[in-house]
């Protein structure tokens, strides 16, 4: 029995102690549930915000959390082996005793929450693992999408560089294609006007050519009146040195109606040789006069055939040339309309006729010259066969000169060895030699 009572107070003892130890069991199973609450909740959160950056914190947490968890876990398996292997809480169970078996039911019951922690820690480790896989994926995502942002913005850096260049070029451009606009309409209008000008200048060519033939026709035509004149008044001349002196003295008076008051003071043949002499200072005035205009007139003409020879020189001097003979018109205008006398055309008649003989004259001294160029020409051409004949003949008198002085020198080598002794002078009879070859 007193073993019995021992025993029963050891089991009682014990039962105390495992009391109070289950009753910190407890405690931390509360602990522990409240946090695999606490777990549970962090875990919807987790899976609510599983997207975002920001969980890093919370899952550090929440593996600190599991850690302890896991710490506690362990301990309390170990506690419940030890309690479920002791051979008096068996016995206590065999023996039916309430309290015992209260005990057994409380221990069972928190072996199924134990293992109920255990399997939803081991899902928690599973979501938190997967967590930690999408957020190093996500971290990797980010760091691609770091260096793809960075090489995006240095592309931009550059596109906003090669924009403000290619603006300031732009605008360089279009300020010279405003300058070469301007430029372009100033030649447009300078064109225009060269054009009018050029329209302006092929007008006045066509009537200074009209104008050419129509004076070159007149001139024609007046040759060919004047020599018709010229024989009509040698025929003239001759009638009236037959006819009676009052004939003459009556065609003068009719002739010059301005000498009719001299007739009633002065004697006939005083009143004919005055009129004479005035008539003859009048024509020789006239005629120099004349001559000097015709004069002009033939340079003027010459040099209006030289322009309309040469098609392919300018035609502006031709209007000026034109303008220059507005005398020599003018003075042919006067002609046809009759404002000079009519003792003016025997004047007219004979400077024709001079004009004949001096163009002759210059035909004649054009052909002279002519013939005293070609014959220059020849001399020329005779001069120079002549120096380069010569040059070929000193070219070859050089050649035999330069043969016979390398033969000469080849030569005296052999003779100054044979002739030593006999003749010591040779040296100076040589150079005496070849002064007159180097001057030839």
């Amino acid at each position: 029995e007193f073993e019995r009572v021992t025993a029963e107070k050891n089991c009682m003892s014990t039962i105390a102690v495992e009391s109070t130890d289950y009753q910190n069991y407890r405690l931390v199973a509360g602990a522990n549930i409240s946090c695999s609450k606490d777990n549970s909740i962090e875990r919807s959160s987790l899976n609510v915000e599983r997207s975002t950056m920001t969980n890093f914190e919370a899952e550090n947490d929440c593996c600190c959390v599991n850690s302890n968890i896991k710490s506690d876990l362990t301990q309390i398996n170990e506690f419940l082996e030890r309690f479920l292997s002791s051979e008096d809480i068996l016995h206590c169970g065999e023996v039916n005793d309430p309290i015992c078996g209260e005990i057994v039911d409380k221990m069972l019951r928190i072996m199924r929450e134990k293992a109920a922690n255990e399997e939803e820690l081991r899902s928690i480790n599973a979501v938190n693992d997967q967590l930690k896989l999408k957020l190093s994926q996500q971290r990797r995502r980010l760091s691609s999408i770091q260096t793809e942002f960075c090489r995006i913005w240095t592309l931009v850096v550059k596109l906003k560089e090669d924009h403000l260049r290619l603006n300031s070029s732009g605008a360089l451009i279009r300020h010279d294609l405003r300058g070469k606009r301007e430029l372009l309409t100033k030649l447009r209008a300078d064109l225009e006007a060269s054009k009018l000008k050029w329209d302006e200048v092929k007008a006045r060519n066509t009537e200074s050519e009209i104008e050419c033939k129509n004076i070159r026709e007149e001139f024609k035509r007046r040759k060919q009146q004047s020599s018709v004149d010229s024989c009509c008044s040698d025929s003239a001349e001759i009638c009236q040195a037959e006819s009676s002196p009052e004939g003459c003295r009556s065609e003068l008076l009719t002739s010059l109606p301005s000498t009719s008051h001299f007739s009633e003071s002065v004697g006939p043949q005083e009143e004919r040789l005055k009129l004479l002499e005035e008539q003859c200072q009048s024509l020789f005035s006239k005629l120099l006069g004349n001559s000097a205009r015709s004069e002009a007139l033939d340079a003027r003409l010459s040099v209006l055939h030289d322009h309309c020879v040469q098609r392919d020189s300018p035609r502006e001097n031709v209007h000026d040339d034109l303008k220059d003979l507005s005398s020599g018109t003018n003075l042919l205008m006067a002609l046809e309309e009759g404002v000079v006398e009519d003792n003016f055309c025997d004047g007219c008649h004979f400077l024709e006729r001079e004009k004949t003989v001096v163009e002759s004259e210059v035909k004649w001294l054009r052909s002279e010259a002519d013939k005293s160029r070609l014959r220059e020409e020849g001399l020329v051409k005779d001069i120079g066969t002549l120096k380069e004949r010569l040059a070929e003949l000193q070219l070859q008198r050089n050649v035999e000169v330069v043969g016979h002085l390398f033969s000469s020198l080849s030569f005296i080598p052999c003779m100054q060895l044979e002739k030593k002794e006999k003749h010591p002078k040779g040296a100076v009879h040589l150079q005496f030699h070849l002064v007159p070859l180097t001057v030839l």
